[in-house]
């Protein structure tokens, strides 16, 4: 994975996006885990940017599941 400053606003948000709904539907509790947290690391570096982060049901509408950004 790229590290997390070099990777645009909009990159952050679409990696969020696809860990939030690869998480949800992982039947695995490791890779909804793994999910869960790389949500959190991109949460907070949005955070740190000041940019607004997305209700959970719009990152659900735009995540793929097992898109980049996800495990």
């Amino acid at each position: 994975m790229k590290d997390l400053e070099v990777l645009s606003n909009d990159e952050l948000l679409t990696f969020l996006a696809n860990a939030k709904i690869t998480g949800a539907r992982a039947l695995g509790h490791t890779k909804s885990a793994m999910n869960d947290k790389l949500v959190a690391l991109y949460k907070k570096e949005l955070t740190r940017r000041q940019v607004s982060i997305p209700s959970n049901e719009e990152l659900y509408s735009k995540g793929v599941f097992n898109g980049v950004g996800s495990t």
